[in-house]
């Protein structure tokens, strides 16, 4: 496995999304520039997550992407806000 990911990684997800929307946007280039093992291992992850328990807490990681656009459901649907500062 390369530097670019690591095992305990905790904003993977974050990587894996922007390489998907780096393939949709260049797809004559990805193959070029993104490494096969690297967007291997992050759909091995993803895929994985089916397995593992559901979070007991409600949690919103959207505001570490976002601080406003996920502001509804902290306020109104009640989850948990996580921004880097929390993380």
């Amino acid at each position: 496995m390369g530097k670019a990911v690591t095992p305990t990684d905790p904003h993977w997800h974050l990587l894996l999304s922007q390489i998907l929307n780096f393939q949709y946007v260049y797809p004559s280039d990805y193959a070029d520039i993104i490494p096969r093992w690297l967007f291997d291992e992050l759909m091995r992850r993803a895929n994985e997550q089916y397995d593992l328990p559901p979070s007991l807490e409600k949690v919103c990681r959207g505001p570490i992407i976002d601080q406003t656009q996920y502001a509804v459901d902290i306020t109104d649907w009640h989850y948990k806000g996580m921004t880097i500062k929390t993380v």
